[in-house]
Order: structure tokens, then C-alpha cells, then sequence
């Protein structure tokens, strides 16, 4: 989403306006220009509201998670906008400012718990954190693969610890899931990877494997000169594209 104004300094904020328990700062933001974006999805938009009850356990979800995630990077900014029926989180830089942001209806989603939701916001981070390589089209950001795999092997740990690949591989399940359910919604632009291969890529991050062989051929697609962008990326070639037990 264009045109937004950040606080200064890190922060969680809740855009809903409502009390909760996250928060270094609570601001309403104001439109301005030149913000650059990467989406999770592609800006589908939720169809059901759950009841009452469910919403507001998914939103007492969701401030816990971004009270964890901004406590693990105070580095990234999260906010959450509640009231927006978006399935969806982008991550985006504004100056040298860093941002992740969680919608509602991605929240409210029948196919996501806690687990997916935690994978989606380490992955936003990813674009911010995860180190080369970077996605051509927009050279500030971690590529789309490498988001996935640093989210999988460092964010989840981070964030869970000892329970985080178990957390990790069920997450990924959900994450295609949603996917399948949401392919009629998507724009007609074609993403670098499938939901099979970003599978792959979460599940091999989780048991410390090597970067699947489908991400590593991905890259190279978009990328005129991918030899040496991934670290140990000469083993990661002779393996296989990832277990989907």
C-alpha cells in the first residue's frame, strides 16, 4: 500500500484504534509518497466475516505475535490494520525506516492460525533482514526465496525456540492452503514462485537443509547473474526440491 508516514523510532501499532497491549507508539498514519512494497499476496480480500467471538480472539492473536516480533527486531516497525477485509502483509521501506504490516482480513482467515500468521510476519522480516540475495526489481529487499528460508531457519526459532520447526512445518501446510484457496483472487501477474516450491523452501529452512534446487533455478530466471547469490549454493544444487512429508 502507497503513501504512508511512519513514527519515528520503532513501533507496533495497532491502526484499528482500539486498546490493547502492544505498543512502544500509537499513531494514525498519514498519506504521503514514494514507499516501495513487497506483498505477501496479491491483494485479495476477505469474503465472510467470523463472528464476533472468533475476531476477537484472532485480533488478541495477532498483538501477541507483533508484541514478540517487535521485542525479537526492534529494527522493523509492524503495525496492524484491523478493520481492512485485505488477506494480506507487505513489508516496506519509507527512508531508512523499515516496516511490516498485518491485515485484518489475513487475520480473520479460516485456513490461518497462529502458526501461519507467525510464518507470514517472519517472512515480511525476511524482506528486510534475510541478506542476499536481493530481489532484482527492488535491490533494497531480500528475495522472495530467501525471505521464506531466512523466516523458516532464523526468524521462527528466534520467536519460538525449541517448538519452532514443529510450528514451522505446520504453518507451511497452511500457507498452501491458503494459497489453493485463494488462487481465483489473485492479479494476473505471475509470482517468481509456486506455492509448491515456497513449501519446499520453508520446510528445508526449518530441518536446516540446503535452499531447494527449485528456488536456486527461480532465481535464476530473474536474475542475469545468479551464481554465488546464495550462500553454500554449490551443495544446495545437488540436492533435491525439498521434502513435502
Amino acid at each position: 500500500m502507497r503513501g504512508m508516514k511512519p513514527s519515528i523510532g520503532p513501533a507496533t501499532r495497532d491502526l484499528a484504534g482500539q486498546q490493547g497491549r502492544v505498543g512502544i507508539h500509537r499513531i494514525v498514519l498519514q498519506k504521503c509518497t514514494n514507499v516501495d512494497h513487497m506483498s505477501f499476496l496479491n491483494w485479495p480480500v476477505e469474503e465472510v466475516l467470523p463472528s464476533r467471538r472468533v475476531q476477537h480472539q484472532r485480533r488478541r492473536v495477532v498483538l501477541d505475535l507483533l508484541d514478540k516480533f517487535s521485542r525479537a527486531f526492534p529494527e522493523v516497525t509492524y503495525e496492524l490494520r484491523w478493520e481492512s477485509t485485505t488477506t494480506n502483509a507487505q513489508a516496506w521501506r519509507l527512508g531508512s525506516g523499515r516496516y511490516v504490516r498485518v491485515y485484518g482480513g489475513l487475520v480473520r482467515h479460516r485456513a490461518i492460525t497462529k502458526y501461519g500468521l507467525a510464518l507470514m510476519l517472519a517472512h515480511e522480516t525476511g524482506h528486510h533482514l534475510g541478506g542476499l540475495p536481493h530481489d532484482p526489481a527492488m535491490p533494497w529487499m531480500t528475495w522472495q526465496g530467501q525471505a521464506d528460508y531466512w523466516a523458516a531457519s532464523k526468524a521462527m526459532p528466534k520467536i519460538w525456540g525449541p517448538r519452532a520447526r514443529a510450528m514451522t512445518l505446520r504453518a507451511a501446510r497452511e500457507i498452501v492452503e491458503l494459497h489453493k484457496m485463494l488462487a481465483g483472487q489473485f492479479e494476473d501477474d505471475e509470482p517468481d514462485l509456486s506455492p509448491d516450491c515456497r513449501y519446499c523452501i520453508l520446510c528445508s529452512g526449518a530441518r536446516d537443509e540446503a535452499m531447494p534446487s527449485c528456488a536456486l533455478e527461480a532465481f535464476a530466471l530473474i536474475s542475469p547473474d545468479s551464481h554465488g547469490s546464495f550462500p553454500n549454493q554449490e551443495l544446495s544444487m545437488g540436492g533435491d526440491n525439498g521434502r513435502t512429508d
